[in-house]
């Protein structure tokens, strides 16, 4: 999935789901599955990623109609059916680490770490998993950048300067990953550390 795809994703879920999730909690929060592929993941094949697809619709049925559970549930489903999906990874990343971690929709900074957090969890284990690992790596970067700049910041040990270094260790990890437009983040990132002082 294309950035500017992930974007438009994300902007149609935030609208959708403005007054629905504001209320939930991060511990209520989806969970990677830790295991490796399934059973009929192996035997369907290639054949997997047709039907993961189908779910991944199902998904995003499920979080426009304000249904987080099942949502992450049926998340859960598609990436065993097809754990390389590298879409689906960045659309439960940007849910959890930019809409609901989002000081517009949950003002309590503490509950906004932890989506972030927990949308980092997601990335990484998204990148031992995904087709393209590069674009986990950069999402990575990108919500970290996000909080740092974010009015309120979101709080997190070392500040906006800690948010920024880590963001920039993912975009060169993502430069690295062969992604030809992280080592440019990470300049850039550099330079805007630079201006900061100690």
């Amino acid at each position: 999935m294309k950035r500017s795809s992930v974007a438009v994703v994300g902007a149609v879920l935030i609208a959708a789901l403005a007054a629905e999730f504001t209320g939930l909690a991060p511990d209520e929060r989806w969970r990677p599955p830790p295991k490796p592929p399934s059973a009929s993941a192996a035997l369907l094949g290639p054949i997997g990623r047709v039907f993961a697809s189908a779910q991944w619709v199902r998904v995003d049925a499920a979080f426009a109609a304000g249904r987080p559970a099942q949502a992450f549930a049926l998340a859960e489903r598609a990436l065993e059916l097809d754990p390389g999906a590298t879409e689906g990874w960045e659309i439960l990343v940007w849910f959890q680490a930019i809409q609901l971690a989002s000081p517009a929709r949950e003002p309590d900074g503490e509950r906004r770490r932890q989506w972030l957090e927990n949308g980092l969890a997601v990335a990484a284990r998204g990148e031992q998993s995904a087709r393209e690992p590069a674009a986990l790596a950069r999402l990575a970067g990108d919500v970290l950048f996000v909080h740092a700049d974010a009015e309120p910041a979101t709080p997190w040990p070392g500040g906006r300067k800690a948010l920024l270094e880590l963001a920039q260790t993912h975009y060169r990890r993502a430069a690295e990953l062969g992604d030809t437009e992280a080592h440019a983040s990470a300049e850039g990132v550099a330079r805007k550390l630079a201006g900061m002082g100690d």
